[in-house]
């Protein structure tokens, strides 16, 4: 959720920083704007588990997060809408803080993104995140999948979804 928050937060940001709000957006020409990051670090102190009071309770597991990830953003300006794409690969691990559990990593993630604002400023966010964590027999995995609708200033549509499957 935290990229999603961040994606949204860049997405209206964007549109004010170029100087394309949603609505002018209709009447410009076409324009793209791409940017690539590679071996982006970010680093979070945590204190939950995804497998909550099976995996030992809230704190137990606490320690450091480490991703690192590899992104690509894409905003377009077509004459009805503009339009934010960002996709995000990478890998993760855990250092525990109590050190009876083994820290890992090469944990695995994917998370696209996109966002449209239309000429009548109506808005569409859809995120997925899908993390690989390993495990006997397939590991934990994780899905989380959120959509907005914003249709006449406000929230039309807005669906979220969380799953873990795995858990010990």
């Amino acid at each position: 959720m935290r990229q999603k928050r961040m994606m949204i937060v860049i997405t209206f940001a964007a549109v004010q920083l170029f100087g394309i709000p949603a609505s002018a957006a209709a009447n410009g020409p076409v324009e793209r704007i791409v940017e690539r990051h590679h071996q982006t670090e970010i680093i979070e102190a945590v204190t939950d588990d995804v497998c909550g009071e099976v995996g030992g309770g809230l704190g137990l597991r606490s320690g450091v997060y480490r991703m690192v990830e590899t992104g690509h953003t894409k905003i377009t300006v077509f004459e009805d809408r503009f339009q934010v794409i960002d996709v995000e690969n990478g890998t993760f691990s855990y250092d525990f803080d109590d050190p009876s559990i083994p820290d890992v990593s090469g944990y695995r993630y994917s998370s696209p993104f996109s966002a449209v604002v239309n000429k009548n400023d109506n808005v569409l966010i859809t995120q997925i995140l899908h993390e690989h964590l390993p495990g006997t027999p397939d590991g934990i995995r994780i899905w989380e999948r959120y959509h907005l609708t914003w249709k006449d200033g406000e929230p039309f549509v807005e669906r979220y979804f969380f799953k873990v499957t795995g858990c010990p």
